[in-house]
Protein backbone atom coordinates (compact mmCIF):
# COMPACT_ATOMS: atom_id res chain seq x y z
CA UNK A 1 0.00 0.00 0.00
CA UNK A 2 1.17 3.35 -1.20
CA UNK A 3 2.06 6.07 1.73
CA UNK A 4 -0.22 8.94 1.89
CA UNK A 5 1.44 11.82 -0.76
CA UNK A 6 2.40 14.77 0.13
CA UNK A 7 3.85 18.29 -1.57
CA UNK A 8 4.70 21.34 -0.51
CA UNK A 9 4.05 24.87 -2.14
CA UNK A 10 5.29 27.85 -1.01
CA UNK A 11 5.44 26.94 2.39
CA UNK A 12 1.93 25.15 2.47
CA UNK A 13 2.12 21.30 3.02
CA UNK A 14 -0.61 19.81 1.07
CA UNK A 15 -1.31 16.31 1.84
CA UNK A 16 -4.11 13.86 0.78
CA UNK A 17 -4.17 11.64 3.76
CA UNK A 18 -3.15 12.55 7.78
CA UNK A 19 -2.99 9.93 9.61
CA UNK A 20 -1.52 9.86 13.15
CA UNK A 21 0.79 6.98 14.88
CA UNK A 22 -1.07 4.59 17.28
CA UNK A 23 -0.38 1.44 18.95
CA UNK A 24 -3.00 -1.67 18.22
CA UNK A 25 -4.56 -3.14 21.18
CA UNK A 26 -4.12 -6.66 18.82
CA UNK A 27 -4.17 -8.02 15.33
CA UNK A 28 -5.80 -5.26 13.20
CA UNK A 29 -6.54 -5.41 9.38
CA UNK A 30 -6.33 -2.24 7.23
CA UNK A 31 -9.14 -0.26 6.21
CA UNK A 32 -11.63 -0.82 9.95
CA UNK A 33 -12.90 1.94 11.70
CA UNK A 34 -11.29 2.26 15.06
CA UNK A 35 -11.39 3.88 19.00
CA UNK A 36 -9.04 4.16 21.21
CA UNK A 37 -8.88 1.96 24.48
CA UNK A 38 -8.48 3.01 27.76
CA UNK A 39 -4.70 2.12 27.24
CA UNK A 40 -4.24 4.74 24.89
CA UNK A 41 -3.86 2.08 21.97
CA UNK A 42 -6.37 1.22 18.98
CA UNK A 43 -8.96 -1.42 18.32
CA UNK A 44 -11.67 -2.28 16.41
CA UNK A 45 -15.02 0.08 16.94
CA UNK A 46 -18.42 -1.78 17.93
CA UNK A 47 -21.66 -0.65 16.18
CA UNK A 48 -22.26 0.94 18.95
CA UNK A 49 -19.42 3.37 19.69
CA UNK A 50 -19.91 7.27 19.41
CA UNK A 51 -16.54 8.00 19.94
CA UNK A 52 -13.95 6.60 16.63
CA UNK A 53 -10.13 7.10 16.45
CA UNK A 54 -10.12 7.09 12.77
CA UNK A 55 -9.72 4.48 9.94
CA UNK A 56 -6.21 2.16 9.62
CA UNK A 57 -4.11 2.93 7.25
CA UNK A 58 -1.97 -0.59 7.05
CA UNK A 59 -2.92 -3.75 9.76
CA UNK A 60 -0.95 -4.87 12.46
CA UNK A 61 -0.10 -8.71 13.12
CA UNK A 62 -0.05 -8.61 17.09
CA UNK A 63 -0.83 -5.97 19.86
CA UNK A 64 1.82 -3.63 20.50
CA UNK A 65 2.70 -3.05 16.35
CA UNK A 66 2.52 0.48 15.36
CA UNK A 67 -0.09 1.42 13.13
CA UNK A 68 -1.15 4.70 11.31
CA UNK A 69 -4.50 6.01 11.88
CA UNK A 70 -6.10 7.89 9.12
CA UNK A 71 -8.15 10.79 10.64
CA UNK A 72 -8.53 13.26 7.81
CA UNK A 73 -8.69 12.84 3.69
CA UNK A 74 -8.43 10.37 1.95
CA UNK A 75 -9.16 6.71 3.39
CA UNK A 76 -9.83 3.01 1.98
CA UNK A 77 -11.98 1.12 3.91
CA UNK A 78 -13.62 -2.72 3.57
CA UNK A 79 -17.48 -2.70 3.52
CA UNK A 80 -19.44 -5.10 6.10
CA UNK A 81 -22.78 -4.77 3.46
CA UNK A 82 -24.12 -3.25 0.26
CA UNK A 83 -23.17 0.76 0.37
CA UNK A 84 -23.00 3.16 -2.19
CA UNK A 85 -21.78 6.72 -3.23
CA UNK A 86 -22.75 9.41 -0.55
CA UNK A 87 -24.13 7.42 2.50
CA UNK A 88 -23.19 7.73 5.86
CA UNK A 89 -21.25 4.69 7.63
CA UNK A 90 -20.67 3.06 11.25
CA UNK A 91 -18.94 0.42 12.65
CA UNK A 92 -20.40 -3.24 11.59
CA UNK A 93 -18.48 -6.60 12.03
CA UNK A 94 -14.64 -6.54 13.04
CA UNK A 95 -14.41 -2.59 12.46
CA UNK A 96 -16.01 -3.02 8.59
CA UNK A 97 -18.30 0.18 7.57
CA UNK A 98 -21.74 -1.05 7.55
CA UNK A 99 -24.20 2.06 6.57
CA UNK A 100 -25.65 4.70 8.87
CA UNK A 101 -29.58 4.74 8.85
CA UNK A 102 -31.33 7.66 10.70
CA UNK A 103 -34.56 6.19 9.94
CA UNK A 104 -35.59 2.39 10.51
CA UNK A 105 -37.25 0.07 7.80
CA UNK A 106 -39.16 -3.09 7.26
CA UNK A 107 -37.21 -6.33 7.04
CA UNK A 108 -40.74 -8.02 6.53
CA UNK A 109 -43.39 -5.78 7.02
CA UNK A 110 -46.33 -8.74 7.38
CA UNK A 111 -44.60 -12.33 8.10
CA UNK A 112 -47.25 -15.21 8.52
CA UNK A 113 -47.58 -17.40 12.01
CA UNK A 114 -47.22 -21.69 10.87
CA UNK A 115 -47.73 -22.69 14.07
CA UNK A 116 -50.28 -25.22 13.14
CA UNK A 117 -48.04 -26.73 10.73
CA UNK A 118 -45.89 -28.36 13.01
CA UNK A 119 -47.35 -30.83 15.25
CA UNK A 120 -44.55 -29.91 18.42
CA UNK A 121 -47.12 -31.39 20.66
CA UNK A 122 -46.75 -34.82 19.91
CA UNK A 123 -42.72 -34.55 18.98
CA UNK A 124 -40.68 -37.44 21.19
CA UNK A 125 -37.24 -34.99 21.62
CA UNK A 126 -34.10 -36.27 19.26
CA UNK A 127 -32.95 -36.37 16.39
CA UNK A 128 -35.24 -36.11 13.04
CA UNK A 129 -35.77 -38.05 10.03
CA UNK A 130 -36.70 -36.55 6.82
CA UNK A 131 -37.40 -38.02 4.05
CA UNK A 132 -38.99 -37.15 0.53
CA UNK A 133 -42.62 -38.81 -0.37
CA UNK A 134 -41.13 -40.22 -3.58
CA UNK A 135 -37.76 -40.49 -5.53
CA UNK A 136 -37.35 -37.13 -7.28
CA UNK A 137 -33.96 -37.26 -9.18
CA UNK A 138 -33.23 -33.84 -8.83
CA UNK A 139 -33.46 -33.63 -5.23
CA UNK A 140 -31.62 -36.22 -4.35
CA UNK A 141 -29.11 -35.07 -1.93
CA UNK A 142 -30.48 -31.66 -1.71
CA UNK A 143 -29.65 -30.14 1.72
CA UNK A 144 -32.62 -29.34 3.90
CA UNK A 145 -32.01 -26.63 7.12
CA UNK A 146 -34.30 -27.22 10.41
CA UNK A 147 -34.59 -24.89 12.92
CA UNK A 148 -35.62 -25.70 16.56
CA UNK A 149 -34.94 -25.78 20.31
CA UNK A 150 -32.70 -27.84 21.36
CA UNK A 151 -33.99 -30.93 23.59
CA UNK A 152 -31.70 -30.48 27.06
CA UNK A 153 -30.29 -27.06 27.07
CA UNK A 154 -33.35 -25.19 25.14
CA UNK A 155 -30.64 -23.36 22.97
CA UNK A 156 -31.41 -23.08 19.62
CA UNK A 157 -30.63 -25.19 17.10
CA UNK A 158 -30.19 -25.16 12.99
CA UNK A 159 -28.73 -28.27 11.22
CA UNK A 160 -28.49 -29.26 7.89
CA UNK A 161 -29.94 -32.78 6.56
CA UNK A 162 -29.14 -34.37 3.10
CA UNK A 163 -32.41 -35.99 1.32
CA UNK A 164 -30.58 -39.41 0.53
CA UNK A 165 -28.43 -38.90 -2.68
CA UNK A 166 -29.62 -42.11 -4.21
CA UNK A 167 -33.64 -42.34 -3.58
CA UNK A 168 -34.54 -39.37 -1.68
CA UNK A 169 -37.77 -41.44 -0.41
CA UNK A 170 -34.96 -43.31 1.27
CA UNK A 171 -35.05 -41.92 5.26
CA UNK A 172 -32.08 -39.59 7.03
CA UNK A 173 -31.70 -39.26 10.36
CA UNK A 174 -29.86 -36.11 12.08
CA UNK A 175 -28.04 -35.72 15.22
CA UNK A 176 -29.59 -33.00 16.82
CA UNK A 177 -31.86 -33.52 19.63
CA UNK A 178 -35.13 -31.37 18.79
CA UNK A 179 -37.40 -30.85 21.49
CA UNK A 180 -39.49 -28.20 19.14
CA UNK A 181 -39.24 -27.52 15.36
CA UNK A 182 -39.93 -23.88 14.38
CA UNK A 183 -39.12 -24.06 10.69
CA UNK A 184 -37.84 -25.60 7.70
CA UNK A 185 -36.03 -24.53 4.37
CA UNK A 186 -33.71 -25.49 1.50
CA UNK A 187 -30.47 -24.64 1.68
CA UNK A 188 -30.05 -22.97 -1.57
CA UNK A 189 -34.10 -21.61 -1.65
CA UNK A 190 -34.53 -23.85 -4.73
CA UNK A 191 -38.29 -25.14 -4.71
CA UNK A 192 -38.46 -29.08 -4.20
CA UNK A 193 -39.82 -31.34 -6.87
CA UNK A 194 -43.12 -32.50 -7.04
CA UNK A 195 -42.90 -34.79 -4.06
CA UNK A 196 -43.20 -33.37 -0.50
CA UNK A 197 -40.67 -34.11 2.48
CA UNK A 198 -41.74 -35.32 5.66
CA UNK A 199 -40.17 -34.64 8.50
CA UNK A 200 -40.80 -37.45 11.49
CA UNK A 201 -39.56 -37.77 15.13
CA UNK A 202 -37.82 -41.25 16.15
CA UNK A 203 -41.00 -42.46 18.17
CA UNK A 204 -41.47 -46.40 18.51
CA UNK A 205 -44.39 -45.32 16.13
CA UNK A 206 -42.91 -42.27 14.61
CA UNK A 207 -45.04 -38.68 14.63
CA UNK A 208 -45.25 -36.82 11.59
CA UNK A 209 -44.30 -32.95 12.88
CA UNK A 210 -43.94 -31.27 9.56
CA UNK A 211 -44.50 -31.52 5.72
CA UNK A 212 -42.42 -29.30 2.97
CA UNK A 213 -44.75 -29.45 0.38
CA UNK A 214 -44.20 -30.17 -3.15
CA UNK A 215 -42.67 -27.43 -5.14
CA UNK A 216 -42.27 -25.80 -1.93
CA UNK A 217 -38.92 -24.20 -0.33
CA UNK A 218 -40.03 -23.58 3.06
CA UNK A 219 -42.68 -23.96 5.66
CA UNK A 220 -41.91 -21.70 8.63
CA UNK A 221 -38.88 -20.04 7.48
CA UNK A 222 -40.39 -17.11 5.74
CA UNK A 223 -37.52 -15.29 3.69
CA UNK A 224 -37.07 -11.37 4.39
CA UNK A 225 -38.23 -8.81 1.64
CA UNK A 226 -35.18 -7.03 2.59
CA UNK A 227 -32.34 -9.41 3.75
CA UNK A 228 -29.14 -6.66 4.59
CA UNK A 229 -29.83 -5.48 8.31
CA UNK A 230 -26.71 -3.25 8.17
CA UNK A 231 -26.08 -4.69 11.65
CA UNK A 232 -28.84 -2.62 12.90
CA UNK A 233 -30.69 -3.60 16.02
CA UNK A 234 -34.34 -5.35 15.10
CA UNK A 235 -37.80 -4.81 16.79
CA UNK A 236 -40.97 -6.89 15.88
CA UNK A 237 -44.56 -5.74 16.27
CA UNK A 238 -47.37 -8.42 16.55
CA UNK A 239 -50.65 -8.76 17.04
CA UNK A 240 -52.03 -7.17 20.78
CA UNK A 241 -51.54 -10.07 23.57
CA UNK A 242 -50.24 -12.74 21.44
CA UNK A 243 -47.12 -13.55 23.70
CA UNK A 244 -45.98 -16.21 21.09
CA UNK A 245 -41.99 -16.14 19.74
CA UNK A 246 -40.52 -15.58 16.70
CA UNK A 247 -36.75 -16.68 15.31
CA UNK A 248 -34.42 -15.04 13.50
CA UNK A 249 -31.84 -16.69 11.03
CA UNK A 250 -28.79 -14.77 9.95
CA UNK A 251 -25.59 -13.14 10.83
CA UNK A 252 -25.09 -10.91 13.67
CA UNK A 253 -22.31 -8.46 14.13
CA UNK A 254 -20.80 -11.04 17.10
CA UNK A 255 -20.68 -13.88 14.56
CA UNK A 256 -20.84 -12.34 11.35
CA UNK A 257 -20.03 -15.59 9.14
CA UNK A 258 -21.78 -17.77 10.86
CA UNK A 259 -25.37 -18.92 10.73
CA UNK A 260 -26.72 -18.24 13.75
CA UNK A 261 -30.43 -17.53 15.45
CA UNK A 262 -32.43 -15.87 18.01
CA UNK A 263 -35.45 -16.46 19.48
CA UNK A 264 -38.01 -13.40 20.14
CA UNK A 265 -41.23 -13.60 22.37
CA UNK A 266 -43.46 -10.92 20.83
CA UNK A 267 -45.03 -8.41 23.61
CA UNK A 268 -48.30 -9.20 25.34
CA UNK A 269 -49.71 -5.64 25.99
CA UNK A 270 -52.65 -4.02 24.23
CA UNK A 271 -52.32 -2.69 21.64
CA UNK A 272 -48.55 -4.86 21.20
CA UNK A 273 -45.56 -2.86 21.63
CA UNK A 274 -42.54 -3.86 19.49
CA UNK A 275 -40.07 -6.57 20.88
CA UNK A 276 -36.55 -5.96 20.57
CA UNK A 277 -34.08 -8.76 19.46
CA UNK A 278 -30.59 -8.63 21.63
CA UNK A 279 -28.56 -8.76 18.81
CA UNK A 280 -27.47 -6.66 15.94
CA UNK A 281 -27.52 -8.46 12.79
CA UNK A 282 -25.78 -7.51 9.67
CA UNK A 283 -28.08 -10.24 7.57
CA UNK A 284 -31.31 -12.12 8.28
CA UNK A 285 -31.99 -14.87 5.78
CA UNK A 286 -35.11 -16.28 7.11
CA UNK A 287 -38.03 -15.70 9.82
CA UNK A 288 -39.32 -18.32 11.69
CA UNK A 289 -42.31 -18.66 12.59
CA UNK A 290 -43.50 -22.31 13.64
CA UNK A 291 -44.37 -21.17 17.25
CA UNK A 292 -46.15 -17.34 16.18
CA UNK A 293 -50.00 -18.29 16.26
CA UNK A 294 -51.36 -19.57 12.83
CA UNK A 295 -52.29 -16.72 10.15
CA UNK A 296 -51.48 -13.67 12.08
CA UNK A 297 -48.76 -11.32 11.06
CA UNK A 298 -45.48 -9.71 12.88
CA UNK A 299 -43.67 -6.48 11.11
CA UNK A 300 -40.01 -7.27 11.53
CA UNK A 301 -38.07 -4.32 11.33
CA UNK A 302 -34.42 -2.41 12.05
CA UNK A 303 -34.75 0.72 14.98
CA UNK A 304 -32.84 3.93 13.54
CA UNK A 305 -28.99 4.19 14.47
CA UNK A 306 -28.52 6.25 17.01
CA UNK A 307 -27.31 10.39 15.98
CA UNK A 308 -23.40 10.38 16.88
CA UNK A 309 -22.99 6.47 16.25
CA UNK A 310 -21.81 7.25 12.49
CA UNK A 311 -18.30 8.22 11.41
CA UNK A 312 -17.95 11.45 9.22
CA UNK A 313 -17.38 10.39 5.77
CA UNK A 314 -18.22 10.64 2.46
CA UNK A 315 -18.21 7.06 0.22
CA UNK A 316 -16.69 7.81 -2.58
CA UNK A 317 -17.76 4.59 -4.64
CA UNK A 318 -20.29 1.71 -4.38
CA UNK A 319 -19.07 -1.47 -2.68
CA UNK A 320 -20.48 -4.86 -1.28
CA UNK A 321 -19.43 -7.16 1.93
CA UNK A 322 -15.45 -7.54 1.93
CA UNK A 323 -14.74 -5.15 -0.94
CA UNK A 324 -13.06 -1.80 -0.54
CA UNK A 325 -14.39 1.40 -0.83
CA UNK A 326 -12.55 4.64 -1.21
CA UNK A 327 -13.63 7.29 1.79
CA UNK A 328 -13.30 11.15 2.57
CA UNK A 329 -13.15 11.68 5.89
Amino acid sequence: MAFPSEVTYNRIVMADTYCVPMSAAGVLAAGTITKINTGGNVENADPSDTDFAGITFNAAAAAGDPVAVVVKGKASAVADGPIAFGQLIKPGSGGRISRFFGTGYNLAAAAVGTATSFDNASLVAGPLTIAQAGDVEADRGREIILVGIEDVTGDLLIETIALDDVDSSDPVTGTEDFATLIGVYTATGTVLGAQAVTIHDGDAAPNLIATLAGAASQVGAEVPSELEAHSCLLDMTGPAADATFVTLVGYTTDDPDTLTAERVELDAATPSKPSVAMSRFRRVERICTGEFTDAETVAVATIADIAGENIVSQVQGSATRGNVVALLL
